[in-house]
């Protein structure tokens, strides 16, 4: 039978069938495949159990049937995976007019989005799973170029960034009331 907990990555376990018939096993979920599925008498059946990519710990059951009535399960618990995270850019050069980059967002658990200055911002603050996010920039009304850096970050902390930086406006002059 299967003891513990599978390890987050995967593996491989040894499931020892004992018996004087024709017996039949299955999992009842496609991370973990079986050697064998079918055998008669006694056998030692492999599971393999593929890495957790999800942020949540999973269980299932591989089944062995003998005779077409004895029915017998075992319990097969894995290890919650690591929490993945994504950007699908580190960088982004912001004109100097108001403009928008789509930032793509990887995930396989919940994450927030924040900025270090008010002149941009993301469409949404925060979210779970993958997400198109709409960074914004508004018009950059000085001679300087100007940066900011938008952190996403996830619940198990891992951290992504990107710098922005916006072009410079154009100087600009005006007097008045004029002669």
């Amino acid at each position: 039978s299967a003891s513990g907990v599978i390890a987050k990555s995967g593996g491989s376990q040894a499931l020892v069938v004992s018996s004087n018939a024709s017996w039949v096993a299955s999992s009842q979920e496609g991370w973990i495949t079986l050697s064998r599925s079918s055998g008669v008498g006694n056998a030692s059946v492999t599971m393999t159990v593929a890495a957790n990519p999800t942020v949540a710990e999973r269980t299932t059951m591989v089944v062995v049937t003998a005779g077409g009535t004895l029915v017998k399960a075992v319990s097969v618990t894995q290890a919650a995976g690591d929490p993945t995270l994504e950007l699908s850019t580190a960088s982004w050069g912001a004109l100097k007019n108001e403009n928008t980059q789509t930032l793509a967002i990887t995930s396989n658990t919940s994450w927030v989005a924040a900025s270090d200055q008010s002149w941009l911002m993301p469409s949404v603050d925060s979210g779970v799973g993958n997400a198109d996010v709409v960074l914004t920039a508004a018009a950059n009304p000085t001679v300087l170029a100007r940066r900011a850096t938008v952190t996403v970050t996830t619940g198990g902390a891992v951290v992504k960034t990107v710098a922005v930086t916006q072009a410079a406006d154009d100087a600009a002059l005006a007097i008045s009331p004029e002669t």
